[in-house]
């Protein structure tokens, strides 16, 4: 029998359909191939978190120093022994940042009236030192100003004086508020701006 010729345009409707099937085809593996990669590096990427920073040295100094609470809880002569809260080496600190302070310092002899601006943090190891001291800003702030007022510009305009004021400061502000008998620990102080004019 014979068989009709076919026709041309049946051919290309034909091709044009498995050219759009083709490309779904290669879409679904690409999107396949995408996903694995990222899931490959994700993989990679935790695999060396916990092979790297898994077992820091600041776990290792939590660890040495839970053994030691442990062995000194009843210490040599069977009373317990206090320790301090002291922050472990690597843990992180938290900054309090202060508003700028401006203030007219003493007269250095004759010379004409000089002022002093500056911005500083308070550094202090844990969020509940942050808060307690956050209570108190009116406070430490009247503080830092009492203190900043007193000086010369001669006094604090060295690294020496700048330094010497750094723990002046620090000495203050870990003084117990008032009312209270607790003292607050401060473990820096940080000026982020310091103008004498």
């Amino acid at each position: 029998m014979a068989t009709a010729p076919k026709d041309p345009k049946d051919k290309s409707k034909t091709d044009e359909a498995d050219a759009q099937v083709a490309p779904k085809k290669s879409k679904t593996l690409l999107y396949i191939i995408i996903l694995l990669l990222v899931l490959l590096i994700g993989g990679g990427g935790a695999g060396a978190y916990f092979l790297f920073f898994k077992n820091t040295p600041s776990k290792q100094v939590k660890k040495d120093n839970a053994d030691e609470e442990e062995e000194d809880e009843n210490g040599k002569d069977g009373k317990k022994s206090e320790k301090k809260d002291a922050p472990l080496p690597n843990s992180p600190q938290v900054f309090i940042p202060l508003e700028s302070f401006t203030v007219n310092l003493q007269p250095d002899g004759n010379q004409q009236q000089e002022y002093l601006q500056a911005v500083l943090n308070l550094q202090v190891p844990t969020d509940q030192e942050a808060e307690k001291v956050k209570a108190r800003i009116p406070e430490v702030r009247s503080r830092i100003l009492m203190l900043l007022s007193s000086k010369r510009a001669s006094e604090i305009s060295t690294v020496e004086g700048k330094e010497k004021l750094t723990k002046e400061i620090m000495d203050l502000i870990q003084k117990p508020f008032n009312g209270n008998t607790e003292t607050q620990k401060l473990t820096g102080v940080y000026f982020t701006s310091f103008i004498i004019q």
